[in-house]
């Protein structure tokens, strides 16, 4: 038999055993160092170090599954074992605590994951009240250095308000116990998290980088996508297959951006009526986009003949259909929006609302609001419409705003009273029989 002379110790007697051994052997988990992996080491050890301040710092470690992300973090806490047991507090010393952001981000799993990391008694009925005080209490106990979350990318499974409340609680923890945290995931965790819902989003039209209207995408060429470098081929095919849109609709781009901001980003956009609360805004575009899908559209709009196309559209109105869609905003909270199915039709009557509502009455290319659109405005929703802040209703119709101001003084003299509806269905004809323009 050989010596073997060349191996260790260890690896020679491990040598001597049987093949099925040795197979097992080398398929365990083995650390190979490598100069990014002790780069990250390094700022773990740093951040473990870190003193005690208002803010602590947080570490985020992102990229392809299966490149050693978590043997990382395996490595880190091996180097770092957790201290011994007190009998008299029945609590362990602990340093490091590691932890698995669960597949749903929910905060009572969450909290759930941290009991069980110190060994503590945890039902999952419990409420969340309950488990958070107790987590917290024996945190404080123990008072952790460092919280690390791995599959932090489980984050894009839960809804908006979801993901932001998972972040909000990791902030917590640490502004709470004086810790750092550190992050794990796929290089989805390195993104945005709006990022998956923005382009998905209803009111998504344009691309607003390249200034140029989108083009409809089937589900059978997006279940091909497996990667960004599938999906930069799938942008090619799209690009090379468009037909250039017409000098009239690029004109309705930017005004389609603007548009998109104020749905989906509203904090970055300053509305030209003033801030109002995030319902209001949701009403106003969808009466805006009443107005200009009714039956006197052509004369909002134009008349632009059956051949003029965009997409798809054409002016006879035969793509018209609407839906109401039930999208999340960027604060996580629900809302709805009336739009057309089809994106082409949607993406000609964004450019025409956002054209509507950026510039004032007098400003707007679209500038007559007529007894019709008036009483749409003010018979559908009445309820909503009456409550707005009087600029906003100013800034689409002053006409309108005049006629709320005026239904608001009624209701102070008379109340809700039989001579109240009487006044104001008298001051309702009255307004529509008006042919004055705003």
């Amino acid at each position: 038999m050989a010596t073997l002379a060349h191996l260790t110790p260890e690896t020679r007697a491990l040598a001597q055993h049987d093949d099925a051994r040795r197979i097992a052997y080398l398929a365990e988990d083995r650390w190979i160092d490598y100069p990014r992996a002790r780069e990250a080491l390094q700022e773990l050890e740093r951040l473990l170090r870190s003193p005690e301040r208002t803010r602590m710092p947080g570490l985020l470690i992102h990229g392809e599954s299966n490149i050693g992300k978590s043997m990382i973090i395996q490595k880190f806490l091996r180097t770092h074992p957790s201290g011994e047991f007190n009998a008299r507090t029945g609590l362990l010393q602990v340093d490091i605590l590691a932890v698995e952001m669960p597949p749903a981000p929910q905060e009572r799993r969450f909290y759930g994951q941290l009991l069980m990391a110190l060994n503590a008694p945890y039902r999952p009925s419990d409420r969340l009240a309950n488990v958070e005080q107790t987590a917290l209490a024996l945190l404080h106990k123990i008072g952790p250095r460092m919280i690390v979350v791995d599959e932090v990318h489980n984050l894009l499974a839960g809804s908006a308000r979801e993901q932001r409340a998972a972040l909000n609680l990791l902030k917590f923890l640490s502004n709470q116990l004086r810790c750092a945290v550190v992050v794990v995931g796929t290089r989805d965790a390195g993104r945005p998290l709006t990022w998956q819902r923005s382009w998905m989003h209803v009111s998504t039209a344009v691309c607003e980088q390249h200034r140029s209207w989108l083009t409809p995408v089937t589900l059978g060429e997006m279940r091909n996508v497996r990667n960004e470098r599938g999906l930069t081929e799938l942008a090619q095919r799209v690009f090379d297959r468009e037909t250039p849109p017409t000098s009239e609709f690029d004109g309705l781009i930017d005004s389609a951006v603007w548009l998109q901001r104020l749905v989906r980003e509203p904090q970055s956009v300053d509305p030209p009526w003033g801030a109002v609360r995030p319902d209001v805004r949701q009403q106003m575009v969808n009466v805006v986009a009443r107005m200009l899908v009714s039956e006197n559209m052509n004369e909002l709009v134009g008349s632009r003949g059956s051949d003029a196309t965009h997409g798809g559209w054409s002016a006879d109105g035969g793509n018209w259909d609407m839906q109401t869609f039930s999208m999340e905003d960027h604060l996580g909270d629900a809302t709805l929006l009336t739009f057309p199915r089809r994106l082409s039709t949607r993406q000609l009557l964004f450019g025409l609302i956002g054209n509507f509502l950026r510039y004032s009455p007098a400003e707007r290319a679209m500038n007559s609001v007529r007894p019709s659109q008036l009483k749409l405005m003010i018979d559908k929703m009445p309820l909503s419409m009456g409550a707005w802040p009087l600029p906003a209703i100013a800034w689409i119709s002053p006409k309108a705003a005049e006629f709320v101001r005026a239904s608001r003084a009624l209701r102070e003299r008379h109340k809700i009273s039989p001579a109240y509806f009487r006044a104001y269905a008298a001051m309702l004809q009255e307004f529509l029989a008006s042919d004055s323009t705003t």
